[in-house]
């Protein structure tokens, strides 16, 4: 609901073509930022494996190397195979990890790097004495270097998992905009939808119900009295003497006629009685369940608020009403007959009048 309530705030001030303007706009942005994102953390984790794999090469090896020193074999290739992989690690590569914000790694690479260093310089004492102190601090920089490798591994390992967390983000964020687009979207539809019911619904200048209306609901009141007769009286009603309105006055005075008009009435008939215009100035009325005996009197009521009317065009004018019950049997044209034929006696024997038919 407050999304729905941000949107129709945002559409008063901007407009619907320009909302969607901005979504497509957004969205753009969106897919290819987060297009960009997933290539740049591809190339990344392509290159945070080549990392895991020359760490575990390094660890491997070195555990290799001394296993074979320890069994008096020869050691060189595999010292030499160690010292590529500790140069593979050029300083361009060192560079983009840098910016790759994993300079732990780096300064671990480092260390054990100088810790293999001192290594090879025992491997080579022990070599040559063969004695069991020397072996001793062999095994034991051995160790130490694993338990290093070991923490170097594990801190490429866990930075590439917080990449592919990060990754999985992406797709939430894809989900996360198709929602949005679809949720709009749907407001955008159900706000053209109502705007066009409305438009079919209601008339443009006083903003009550139209003729369209008007059509549907007789023909449901007709079925209504068919079944069960419910008190329904019809009010055909006319603005007397209008196109002189429009002619002294002009016609945004009669414009604003029409609009005084559906004020006084809308204050003066209840919540359940149906008002439309049907054309020009003529309007009707569904007086919900009222007596035949009681509809002159609050036929007559409604005339004489439009007449006791302060109107802004500085003329009061006035109305003539028809009024008829809607009858079981009546269908479309014999109930309209029959006020239409109310409204016209009203109007020639002096207007401003009401007229039971």
């Amino acid at each position: 609901m407050q999304l729905k309530y941000i949107f129709n705030q945002i559409s008063k001030k901007l407009g619907i073509g320009l909302i969607l303007i901005l979504i497509v706009f957004i969205d753009i942005l969106i897919i290819i930022g987060n297009a960009f994102f997933v290539e740049h953390s591809i190339l990344e984790m392509e290159n945070d494996t080549v990392l895991i794999n020359k760490s575990g090469m390094i660890r491997g090896g070195i555990q290799r190397v001394v296993k074979l020193e320890l069994e008096n074999m020869d050691t060189t290739k595999y010292i030499s195979d160690i010292d590529s992989i500790f140069n593979e690690f050029s300083m361009e590569e060192k560079y983009k990890l840098v910016n790759d914000k994993m300079i732990t790694f780096v300064s671990k690479i480092e260390i054990l790097k100088k810790e293999w260093n001192v290594l090879k310089e025992l491997i080579t004492t022990y070599h040559l004495t063969k004695q069991t102190t020397d072996k001793s601090s062999l095994i034991a920089q051995s160790e130490y270097i694993w338990s290093l490798s070991e923490d170097a591994l594990s801190t490429v390992s866990i930075l590439s998992s917080q990449k592919m967390s990060m990754l999985k983000n992406t797709f939430f964020i894809f989900l996360l905009d198709l929602f949005l687009i679809v949720f709009i979207i749907y407001i955008i539809n159900k706000k053209i939808r109502n705007k066009l019911e409305i438009l079919s619904t209601t008339d443009a200048l006083t903003k009550v119900k139209n003729r369209n209306m008007y059509n549907e609901a007789l023909c449901f009141e007709l079925e209504l009295n068919k079944r069960a007769k419910n008190n329904t009286a019809f009010l055909f009603l006319d603005i007397d003497s209008f196109k002189d309105i429009n002619d002294i006055y002009g016609h945004a005075s009669g414009d604003l006629v029409l609009k005084e008009l559906v004020f006084i009435l809308g204050v003066t008939i209840r919540k359940t009685d149906m008002l439309f215009r049907i054309g020009g100035e003529e309007f009707v009325i569904f007086l919900k369940e009222i007596k035949k005996e009681k509809l002159e009197k609050l036929a007559n009521k409604i005339r004489l608020q439009v007449q006791n009317f302060d109107s802004k065009i500085s003329h009061k004018f006035t109305i003539s009403i028809g009024a008829t019950m809607f009858n079981p049997d009546d269908t479309k044209d014999t109930i309209f007959k029959r006020v239409d034929k109310a409204l016209y006696q009203s109007k020639n024997t002096g207007k401003n009048k009401v007229t039971i038919s």
